[in-house]
Formats: structure tokens, sequence, C-alpha cells
């Protein structure tokens, strides 16, 4: 019963200090029951009765067309006071906005109205009493919770039929929640308009047909339409011809489906003429009988719709960046984004490899002609090209000095106004383009075409810095990241191609292998940096000298490839290569030193590409190294003689790995004696291969093939491994091992191998091997190759405690050097030196020279090919301290060795 007088009008009803005495017992302040029945006339003393109250809720609901059971459903709260201030009525609304259930409130005074609210309310009683029907009434009553809301009410005095007041019927609004301003109640018998208020934006009454019966005044601001104006009109004339039929589906199905509801959003047409998206919810009430008719609510949501496509096209636009589409793609799909979005034609323009021109990066649906107008023209000189660093906006290309120059021309084509924004770097702010979108009309972009143009700016941006950088990724992966030549995978790329080409017009393709004589040297000997340089330089140099149309690059280290193309024979070859040795005439200055510099070239051919990419590559290095063995600085040729010592390395290599497969490796041992005791104090592990075919192979046929395919690591810990645990073996057999030795060859492949060091001692420990009684025996070019590394190995090693010897000593680069540098344990003398050696000593004076070159180190020393026995006496007459050879026996499987060394056999 909300209602109060004045410009404040509050609500009516006894409250706060609850005047009355209700059903349940409450309270009441006498002062304040005498209050009311002086306004009523009722009788402070009578409560009625559950049946005289609903009968009183009957005929007050009745009295304005309505019947119980429609105003419990409503969707307004409602609910009745009787004479004595007590609630005879309560729907269900009623009970969401305030809080009270049915059984809570009626019969009990308005439990709802606070202290403040009392007086007011009673004002308004009195009014009603005095013949006013009260509405558009707003009061603060108290949720159950204790809240304060904000309700929009009305309130009507119902008599009986011989015009005695029977109950107050009040109507009330939530406007806490709603936030509806502005909006007034009609009177009672219009009560039915107030179900409508609940809502926002504009709502809408329309009958079965869809024709408008009335509407709110907020229709004004959703489409811009006089409400008043569109009653009896239809409402579909508003909707966009594209959405007429789904529209259409949806009001059948609303129609009919009795209290159902329904919400979709279509476009509908703005008074200006544009389209708006509107979303709209109907229930249908047409079996109301107060409401007859569909109440439509509608929602102007085009920026949400904006927005959400907006966001949907700009995660398109991020998908193919992130899948790395072609820039072409990405670039017109944001200018694609833009046209979507707004009313013009945009095109996308990036700036040129000069940085002073634009050039087209998407087209855009803007006429070629116009893209010839603009799209290819010079930018204009500072400061005005400085404007698209941010938006330009030219709203009529006739009056705008920028543009009145081709302002006729572009008004030929259709166009009369636009703008651009700019493409800038996000990272270095740097200009890449701009997006420019064109008018048919004079007129200004939209503030949400100007936020579109952005989102397109900053997505065209991210695309082109991700194409640079795939670009720049694709070039480093593909080049040399020294020399910045085309490396392995780009060689073989354009060599296909060139083989191709080759194939197609019957001509002849060359490859040569250019290689640095003695680049290790120099790198060892200046440095890193220095060689680093001098591979730039050289890279440099070899491009300049080459044929027009031949191709360079870098295949790795100090490898260099030419691709040439069209040759007649090995002349072309043989002209570049004269051409590179009189370029090479001239020093290269690196570090302040003067560095001249030979090469070794290798040369393959195959006329009209028959020959396989990789097996052209092969054969010219095959040719190289054949031109490094021949004494370098000189250029050879692959030809059938090599093609045949190649053919055989590939089957030596495929049926080596057969056989590491199907092990068929093996290892014998050959004893080392001391020659003071002459009885066995070692054994030497020597690889062997049973072949399938060709019976039992020396390593002399496979050994070099296994040490270009790296094949020799995986076969040089195989036996280590078996060695070791052959020594452990035979040790455990013996009764004084301590000083049996097992000895094992390295190979430089194998010292290089990352993480030799560690497999060592893995094996020793496995087995349980003294790391003193194990030997590794190393060639001299070993210590050549590569000196600081090898240091650094053999001292690892040593401190792993094995011993380490010279194999083959004197047949190579003999230092004194090495052995005072390397921390070497053994020198083996070389078989050729012993060959010749009489039983006194004399008859080979290197092994006499080594020999005491080595006591005097103090290095053990070990003779290798003793056949006879004048020799063996020889070799204790200089003092050797082991010796080996086939006087004692020749090298063979463990299970025969075995007698020898636990037989206690002496020579």
């Amino acid at each position: 019963m909300p209602v109060g007088p004045g410009h404040t009008m509050r609500g009516i009803g006894a409250g706060g200090a609850r005047p009355l005495e209700g059903t349940q017992g409450m309270a009441v302040d006498p002062e304040l029951q005498a209050r009311v029945a002086s306004i009523t006339g009722a009788d402070p003393g009578h409560a009625p009765t559950p049946e005289e109250r609903a009968t009183l809720t009957a005929s007050a609901f009745a009295a304005v067309g309505l019947d119980t059971p429609a105003v419990m459903h409503a969707p307004v709260a409602m609910y009745a006071v009787d004479m004595t201030g007590r609630v005879a009525a309560w729907n269900r609304a009623a009970e969401e906005l305030f809080g009270y259930t049915a059984a809570e409130a009626i019969g009990e005074p308005p439990l709802f109205l606070p202290d403040d609210e009392v007086d007011d309310s009673l004002a308004g009683l009195e009014r009603l009493f005095e013949g006013e029907t009260l509405s558009g009434i707003e009061y603060a009553p108290r949720h159950k919770d204790g809240n304060r809301l904000h309700v929009l009410t009305s309130a009507s005095l119902l008599r009986d039929e011989a015009g005695e007041p029977t109950a107050i019927l009040a109507f009330a609004v939530d406007q806490t929640a709603k936030r509806v301003a502005g909006l007034a109640l009609e009177q009672a018998h219009h009560k039915w308009r107030q179900l409508l208020m609940n809502v926002s934006d504009t709502v809408t009454i329309l009958d079965e047909h869809g024709r408008v019966k009335e509407s709110t005044g907020e229709f004004t601001d959703v489409l811009g339409y006089d409400p008043d104006g569109w009653t009896g009109n239809n409402g579909f004339e508003l909707i966009h011809p594209d959405d007429l039929a789904a529209a259409g589906a949806v009001w059948a199905e609303l129609v009919a489906d009795p209290e159902g509801e329904r919400r979709d959003v279509f476009r509908a047409r703005h008074e200006d003429g544009h389209y708006e998206w509107i979303e709209f919810t109907g229930v249908n009430l047409l079996h109301d009988p107060v409401i007859e008719g569909v109440v439509m609510t509608t929602r102007n949501v085009t920026v949400e719709r904006q927005a959400e496509a907006l966001l949907t096209d700009e995660a398109s636009v991020l998908e193919l960046i992130a899948r790395n589409a072609p820039l072409a793609e990405t670039l017109a799909a944001a200018a694609r984004l833009v046209e979507v979005h707004g009313t013009g034609a945009t095109a996308i323009m990036l700036l040129d490899a000069t940085g002073t021109a634009l050039e087209v990066g998407a087209p855009g649906s803007v006429p070629p002609a116009l893209l010839d107008l603009v799209g290819h023209a010079p930018l204009p000189e500072e400061p005005q090209f400085a404007e698209l660093r941010r938006p330009v906006v030219i709203a009529d290309y006739a009056t705008d000095h920028r543009t009145r120059p081709f302002a006729a021309e572009a008004a030929a084509l259709g166009v009369r106004a636009g703008w651009a924004v700019p493409i800038v770097d996000n990272r270095s702010s740097e200009l890449l383009g701009i997006i420019a979108t064109y008018y048919d009309e004079s007129r200004e972009p939209t503030a949400h075409e100007l936020d579109v143009g952005g989102v397109a700016s900053h997505l065209a941006a991210i695309a082109i810095d991700r194409d640079r950088w795939q670009r720049e990724l694709s070039h480093q992966a593909r080049h040399h990241h020294l020399t910045d030549l085309p490396n392995r995978d780009l060689i073989i790329e354009n060599l296909d191609a060139a083989r191709a080409r080759a194939a197609r017009d019957d001509t002849t393709v060359s490859v040569m292998f250019v290689d640095l004589d003695r680049f290790k040297v120099i790198n060892d000997s200046l440095g890193h940096a220095a060689g680093d340089e001098l591979l730039v330089r050289f890279g440099g140099r070899l491009s300049t000298i080459v044929r027009p149309g031949d191709f360079v690059g870098h295949f790795g280290g100090d490898v260099f490839v030419v691709i040439l193309e069209d040759t007649h024979g090995d002349d072309d070859a043989r002209f570049v290569a004269n051409r590179l040795d009189l370029a090479l005439s001239e020093p290269f200055s690196v570090g302040g030193s003067a560095i001249f510099l030979s090469t070794s070239i290798g040369v393959a051919t195959s006329p009209a590409g028959r020959d396989s990419s990789e097996a052209l590559l092969q054969h010219a290095d095959a040719a190289m190294f054949h031109a490094k063995d021949l004494g370098r600085d000189r250029m050879e040729t692959f030809d059938t003689e090599m093609r045949t010592r190649v053919t055989e390395r590939l089957r030596i290599d495929r049926e080596l790995r057969m056989a590491i497969e199907h092990d068929e490796l093996t290892v014998h041992y050959q004893p080392q004696l001391d020659l003071a005791s002459g009885r066995i104090v070692g054994a030497e592990a020597l690889l062997r291969w049973e072949h399938a075919d060709q019976g039992l192979v020396y390593p002399e046929s496979f050994l070099g093939v296994a040490e270009d395919t790296g094949l020799i690591v995986p076969i040089g810990r195989m036996v280590l491994e078996h060695a070791v645990a052959q020594g452990r073996a035979w040790a455990d057999a013996l009764p004084d091992p301590t000083d049996f030795m097992v000895a094992v060859n390295m190979s430089a492949r194998q010292i290089s191998a990352p993480g030799l060091v560690e497999s060592i001692r893995r094996v020793l420990e496995r087995h349980e091997w003294p790391a003193r009684q194990l030997v590794l025996e190393l060639t001299e070019s070993i210590l050549i190759d590569d000196r600081d590394a090898t240091l650094d190995i053999l001292t690892d090693l040593k401190s792993l405690g094995v011993r380490l010897a010279i194999d083959d000593f004197g047949t190579g680069f003999s230092s004194l050097n090495y052995l005072h540098r390397f921390p070497v344990d053994i020198v083996k003398i070389d078989r050729s030196f012993v060959h010749n050696l009489g039983a006194d000593g004399e008859g080979s004076p290197v092994a006499t020279a080594i020999l005491h070159m080595a006591h005097v180190l103090g290095l053990t020393t070990a003779a290798e090919g003793v056949e006879a026995a004048h020799q063996r006496d020889g070799l204790r007459a200089l003092a050797c301290d082991l010796a080996q050879g086939h006087l004692f026996t020749e090298a063979r499987p463990a299970a025969e060795i075995t007698p020898l060394i636990t037989g206690d056999h002496r020579w």
C-alpha cells in the first residue's frame, strides 16, 4: 500500500511500529492502531478470518478484471491490504520482491515498511479515502534480508457494491535492479502495463499478426522512431529483408506456444535508414484477458554484436598469422575485415624496399584504376607524410588540399572521400605502410570504423613482423651463419633445380668442391676468430671470380661448393679454378698478418643431370680428397677409376653396417713379451671381420671406411669391451696378474668422440680392471691433428690412470716435442725399423735412435713385427722392453691364445 503525499509520495499501509496484532501474534502500537482506524473507519478489534480474507482477495482482484490465478502468476508484485491494515493477498512476484512468503505476509501488517515510511504511508491512505487513485509513487521498503529497495508503486481503494471500502490494491515494480527511471505507473485499470516495466529498453505489445498495439517511450532511443507513430503498423516492416524469413519462423513458434518465450537477434531499420542489431525477447500473453498480446522487449545490441564480430574476425586473422599463412593472404584478410565492418573499399599498401614509395600489399575491393592512381605514387615529402603515423581523414577529396589535385580523377572512379590508418612496427615504431579506405560519398568514418582500422593496422603489423621473422629464420636455416653463403640444404635445393634444367635442356651440370689447404694449421696458430674472418673473406672472393649465373655455397668447415650449369667438359671448371688460383695470388690480411692460401678442388660432372644431387656431391668430395692425397693445391676430376673406388667404399660401408648388425666383427689377440724374461706380460686386441663370403678380413681393408663414416666409434667401444672382459678372464687364471696388460688401438675419430673418458671409466668399473693395466695405442697423426684438444683428452685419460702408447713411431712426423708435450708412457717401434735389425743390435739406425731417445726420456719401448730370432736378440741387445710378432705367435682368437698366456711359455 505504498504511496505518499507531495512530491515524494511514499507508500501507504501500517508498518514500522506494527500498529495491529496479526495472526502470528505480533505486537501492536495502540497509538498507531488508532491513527489507521481513524482513517479507514475499521473496527480495530476485528481481525478478518482466513475465509473472509480469501473472499476479500477474490473480490478485490475481480474489481479490476483479474482473477486470482492470473494475479498469482503475474510478473509484477501485487498485494491487497484490508481495512484493518493486514495483508489480505500476496502474489509470487511480491514474494520475490520483498522476500516474504505468502504464509509469512498474509494476515500480518506490511512487514516491509520501515519506520521512516509510516507517516507518508498514512498520508497516502488518507488520500485514497478522499477518492484519489495513486500512481507512479516511489518509496523505499525494506527487504526481508534488511536491504532497502527502490520501488515504483500504484494503489487504489476498492469498494463493494454498496460503495463501502473493502481493501487497498497495490502494484509494485522493483526499480533497484531494473534501473528503469522516469516510467510512471498508469491507473489501476491499466495495471497490466506495469508487467512490462521490469525490463529495460523498448517494451511493445503486438497482436497475433505482429501489428503494434502500444510501445513505450524507449522506442525513440532504440531506433529513433516516435513510439506512437508505429501503433497499428506491422513490426516486421522494420526487419532487414535478409532476416525476415528467420524472424517469421521465430514469431510463428512464439504465437503457437501460450506463455512461451523466444529470444533472438535480427537487424532492424533505424529511422535514418541504416540497420541496427536488435535483441528481441517475446513472451506470448495473447491468452491473458488484460494483455491480449505478445509482449516484446527490444534491446539494441549493435555495439556488442560489432565487438563480437570484430573479435571473431580478428581471431581469424590471428589464426592465419599463427599458422604462417602467406603474407598476401593475411593482409587480404585484414583488408576484408575493415570492409566487412565498414562501408568503404579498403586496400593495404606497404612501403617498398627503398622506403620511399607505396606498393599494393592487398587490393581489397579497391578498383585497380584507383590503385594505379594512388598505390604506386611516391610518398609525399615530410612533414606531410608524418601525418600517416596517425589516422588521416579526408572527408571530401574536392576540398582537401592534399587530394584536390587528383580529386576529379578519383571522382571519376567513384571515390569522393577516404581515410587511412598507419601500419607501424610494434617494437621499432617503423612505418610499414597504410590501410586506406575509400568512400563513394563525402563523409567521415564512424568511431567504430576507426576502431576497426586500428585493429586491422595492429594485425597487419604483426603479420608483417612475423613474415620478416620467418624469412629471416628461413634465411638463417639455409645460409651458413658465418659467411652467409647458402648452406648444405640450399646447395642441394639449387643443385636439384640445376639438374632438372640440365635434364630438360640436355645440358651438363658440374659441381666443384673447394677446400682450403692446411686451414687447420692457420686456425690453430692464429686463433678461431682469425680463422672465421679468413673463411668470410675467402667466400666473398670466391663469389666474385665465378661465372655469371654460377652458384656458390658454403658446405661447412673450410669446404665451399660451386655449381656450374651448361658446362663443356672440364674446361669451365678449370676456368673457374684458374681464376681462383689467380685471385689467391693476392694474400688475405687477417689480424695484421698476410695469409696466402691454396685450394684442393674436386669436380664431378653429370650429363643431362642423370646423377642424383647427393651422388654428385659425394663424387666431387671424393675428387677433392684425391687432390689432397696427391699433394694439395690442384684440381682433380671424378673419373671411372675414382667411381670404382667410391663404389667399393660404398659397398664396404653397407656390408660393414650389416656386419655390426649380424655380429660378424670379432677380436683376435697377439701376445706381448717382456724381452728380459721372455714371458708374456700382455696382449694387443686386434679387430677382425669374419665375412660371410670373403672369410677373415683384416682391418686394413675396412678401417678407413669405418673412420670416414664414424662407424669406428661403436666398433671401438665393442673392441674395448671385449678386450677388457678377456683381460679379466685371463687375469683370474694367472697366479700374479698385477703386471698383465691389455692394449687397444684408438683412432682419431674415437679420441674426438664425446664421452670417451667416461665410457672407458664405465668399462673398467664393469669388469673391475685396473686402469694402469689398460694401454691405449695412438697413431702419431692423432697427436698432429688439433693438438690442444687432443692434449686435453689425453690428460683426462692419464688422470683416469690408463697408459698411453704411440703406435708405429717413426713412420709419420715424429718429433721429440710430441714425447715432451703429451703424457706418453710407451713408444712402439714400427716393424719397418725392426726388419733389418741384426742379432747384435746393428742394422737399423732408426730403431737404435728411437730406443736410445725413449730410454733417456724414461719411456717404455716396444717393438712390432718381430718375425725372427735374430731380430729378438738385436732388440735385447738394445735393451728394448717389449716385443710382439709372428716369432712368438700371430694374432689369434682368445681361446687359442689362452694356453700360451696361462702356461708360462718363454721365448
